[in-house]
């Protein structure tokens, strides 16, 4: 009886495919294993870069310094009874501190806009403002003072 293949042998691009050898296989298989990750490892780096960028541009400088402008005068403001002026400036100073990313200066933004909301007696935004300092403060030391995780 004559064996007959089920697939006969037939070229596709350069690849024969009813004949591949286990080389060619390893190959191939190292080739598009490659393949697929470069474009991952390339991302990871860029990422890492941007993770570890020093804030040097002017444009973070800017955002920094008016978003510590903004805290300061908050604190002025709040020491002198205009509690929802505090909030206004603690509002925006959040959000430049959220832009580029400085956790601790967030976490005393929030406790600030929480004593503003205390003064003004609105006590279920007071709260809200406390537990997202608390959880802001608790991720900074976590990201950056345990020392447990080494």
């Amino acid at each position: 009886m004559k064996q007959r293949l089920v697939f006969p042998r037939h070229k596709v691009g350069l690849i024969c495919v009813g004949a591949i050898s286990r080389p060619q296989i390893l190959l191939q298989s190292f080739l598009l294993f490659t393949f697929l990750l470069s474009p991952i490892a390339a991302g990871a780096v860029d990422i890492t870069q941007q993770l570890h960028r020093p804030l040097n541009s002017s444009v973070g400088r800017q955002s920094r310094d008016e978003a510590d402008s903004l805290l300061s005068i908050g604190e002025q403001q709040y020491a002198s009874g205009y509690a929802d002026k505090t909030i206004t400036s603690c509002l925006r100073a959040l959000e430049l501190y959220h832009s580029i990313g400085d956790l601790k200066a967030q976490g005393l933004t929030y406790n600030l806009l929480a004593k503003a909301y205390v003064q003004l007696g609105s006590l279920k935004e007071a709260e809200d403002a406390l537990r997202r300092g608390l959880a802001w403060v608790l991720g900074y030391r976590c990201c950056f003072w345990d020392t447990s995780l080494s």
